[in-house]
């Protein structure tokens, strides 16, 4: 556990754990490397609606510089993730 707070990250495995965290960004826009080292550092899981981060995950978010809050309550989080669910097929 305590390697995975104290393991440097890279800066997309830190944009990957940021997104990750504010539950904003789907799976498949994210880098596929840095989802693997998160998960084998144990910061990230896969849940039913998709990945979260771990309680260790949470500490390690929590002392990345201007974090903001993590993991919205679940109703929140379910709407964020429609309106990108959303937003990502207005593109398309």
């Amino acid at each position: 556990m305590r390697r995975s707070l104290i393991a440097p990250l890279s800066p997309h495995e830190e944009v990957a754990l940021r997104r990750i965290a504010l539950g904003l960004t789907p799976t498949h826009e994210l880098s596929a490397r840095a989802i693997v080292r998160l998960k084998n550092l144990a910061l990230i899981e896969d849940s039913e609606a998709g990945l979260r981060l771990t309680d260790v995950g949470r500490q390690r978010y929590r002392t990345l510089p201007g974090a903001m809050p993590a993991e919205l309550p679940v109703a929140q989080e379910q709407l964020a993730r429609a309106l990108a669910r959303y937003v990502e097929e207005a593109k398309n």
